[in-house]
């Protein structure tokens, strides 16, 4: 990784490269308005910005206390709704760039990554899906009820 974007990486990104782990800093203008554009498109977001939850159908949500807690809900989500193949993650904080990776590396380094900001989303703009975790100790998965997605 260059000098400049190791400056602007989230630095999950840097524990992933120091792992030999594969994944695509998504560095450009366009790729961070798409990130935060697909979300918002896709899912209703309440006022004080997070995904409203009780308006997406057959959402799954789980309260979490301890970060165990988070990694284990994680981890039964992924598993119960058999999630799969690269996503994107990003964070509240805008200024870290986005990543996208294969799910099981997440897998691996949900803890690493989840501590990054204190809201974190992982989505699959091809499956029409989000996962959000929220600092207010909440994790939601669920399918987006919009039809504008990019499946093939």
């Amino acid at each position: 990784m260059n000098r400049k974007l190791k400056l602007r990486s989230p630095e999950s990104a840097r524990h992933l490269e120091d792992a030999g782990e594969l994944f695509i800093l998504l560095d450009t203008p366009a790729e961070a308005f798409y990130t935060s554009e697909w979300i918002q498109e896709h899912f209703p977001i309440a006022s004080w910005g997070r995904i409203d939850w009780d308006k997406v159908p057959n959402c799954l949500c789980k309260s979490w206390q301890e970060d165990d807690d988070l990694l284990i809900h994680f981890q039964d989500i992924v598993k119960v709704k058999k999630i799969k193949g690269y996503v994107t993650v990003t964070w509240f904080d805008a200024s870290k760039m986005s990543i996208y990776l294969d799910i099981k590396v997440i897998f691996n380094y949900a803890e690493i990554i989840f501590q990054e900001c204190w809201d974190t989303w992982i989505f699959s703009d091809r499956e029409n899906w989000c996962l959000e975790v929220y600092h207010e100790g909440e994790i939601c998965f669920g399918y987006s009820a919009l039809t504008n997605d990019r499946r093939n």
